[in-house]
């Protein structure tokens, strides 16, 4: 597959999530009246939350294919340069991405938002005793 098709592929699935999201389901079957988001915030917040995930995947697979290839380049120089680079673009990525988030909760810290509220970050437990 192209880098245009995959391109394409990943921005209709972040543009369509939230059309589907907005469409609520009851026991009676499609229901119509109710809507997941009410607000052009929630719309953004599930826009930010899902293009994180996706770039973290997606550099997390570069890493995958650049480690495999980095295995299969079988002493060939070229292909074992490519490969490490596609590693170090793939970690790269991953902190670029991560460096956004810690961005993205700091100014929700400091200006009283939360844009990624549904995302369940890892840290230490908060239960006391037991």
């Amino acid at each position: 597959m192209t880098k245009k098709a995959i391109a394409v592929s990943l921005l209709q699935i972040v543009l369509i999530s939230p059309a589907a999201l907005a469409v609520g389901f009851d026991s009676t079957g499609l229901s119509t009246t109710s809507a997941a988001f009410t607000s052009i915030g929630a719309v953004i917040s599930t826009l930010v939350t899902a293009s994180i995930i996706v770039a973290g995947l997606a550099a997390f697979l570069f890493l995958i294919v650049g480690g495999f290839q980095y295995l299969t380049s079988g002493g060939d120089k070229a292909a074992a340069q490519s490969a490490r680079d596609r590693i170090t673009y793939a970690i790269m990525g991953l902190a670029i991405v991560a460096a956004a988030v810690a961005i993205i909760q700091v100014l929700g810290a400091v200006f009283g938002f939360n844009i990624t509220g549904t995302i369940k970050w890892p840290g230490p437990a908060t239960t006391i005793g037991a």
